[in-house]
């Protein structure tokens, strides 16, 4: 009887162990189905923008304005480069391929911590381990096309940052012999910053589409912010030119010839933006001097450059 009854337990645990591995097994089908379901969306959403942008399909992606022309050279803004639902869908896929990539997380302290590229010319660098989400004051970022720092290194594009690579030539932000080929994704918690720099030598321009929050993206002239650190040892308090442009959702902003080789780009570590007499776009993002910006619990900027190859 004991052992009957041993032989019963036996069966009923093995059918138990059968119905949970069938179980997850029909998770990690449901899992698979939705993270298709999710990069098929950003496809598509992305496929829609390009086209718009080559005038298939209406011209909000197309319609920029130059601006601070009369100050520097080379900078241009779509105010409306996405839908808000375009925006939706690119998010959701962002954070199923970037999960994995994430590298840094660490506190960005006014102007502190490490640059977008790791070829860019800052003074200071760290590195950090990586966090499961964007947490408050810090920031995270995923490469996509390779390695930034070696021209050796590439990488096929997801297809949807490839989309909006094709989208930004076609929108003028690079052009058709040099189109963008390399995509860093920056991912903001509420407060955090990007260090004060200028990219490295590997590449020539850059553009850049906001996702989630405004930000304000501050602009400085090298040569004057050299000339500042002279005068400072010199106690003459000599002040560097600096421009201000307020990034917003779904916006695009591309930094090419002068304000992209002579001018350092950096956004403060702050929780809200006060909009300054020198940000060049009020109209364009709808703000007025001394207007204050709250920023998002989270912020993503999509960073996209020209990486030369060898």
């Amino acid at each position: 009887m004991a052992l009957s009854l041993d032989v019963r337990a036996l069966a009923r645990a093995a059918r138990s162990r059968k119905e949970e591995a069938a179980a997850g097994d029909d998770a990690d089908k449901e899992r698979e189905r939705a993270t298709a379901i999710t990069i098929d969306r950003a496809n598509r959403a992305a496929a829609a923008i390009a086209e718009r942008a080559k005038g298939g399909g209406g011209n909000s992606t197309s319609s920029s304005v130059v601006l601070a022309a009369d100050i520097l050279d080379g900078v241009r803004y779509w105010p409306e480069f996405l839908a808000e639902e375009e925006e939706a869908c690119l998010v959701d896929a962002i954070d199923v391929v970037a999960e994995g990539r994430w590298v840094g997380g660490e506190s960005d302290d006014r102007f502190s911590g490490s640059c977008c590229c790791p070829s860019s010319t800052s003074t200071t660098a760290t590195t950090a381990t990586s966090t499961s989400t964007a947490l408050p004051g810090r920031r995270r970022r995923a490469n996509f096309g390779g390695s930034p720092s070696y021209l050796s290194s590439s990488e096929p594009l997801p297809p949807f940052l490839q989309s909006l690579c094709l989208a930004l030539t076609s929108a003028g932000a690079f052009s058709e012999t040099q189109p963008a080929n390399h995509v860093l994704i920056n991912d903001y918690g509420s407060g955090a910053g990007l260090p004060r720099h200028r990219d490295g030598p590997l590449y020539e321009a850059s553009a850049t589409i906001t996702l989630c929050g405004s930000a304000a993206l501050e602009l400085h002239r090298i040569e004057e912010v050299e000339e500042a650190k002279e005068s400072g040892k010199k106690n003459n308090n000599k002040k560097a030119s600096s421009i201000q442009l307020l990034l917003r959702p779904r916006a695009a902003l591309s930094l090419r010839t002068e304000s992209y080789e002579r001018w350092e780009h950096g956004v403060p570590a702050v929780d809200v933006d006060r909009i300054r007499i020198e940000c060049a776009n009020r109209l364009e993002a709808g703000v007025e001097v001394g207007e204050e910006v709250a920023r998002a619990p989270r912020r993503m900027s999509l960073v996209f450059v020209n990486k030369r190859k060898v």
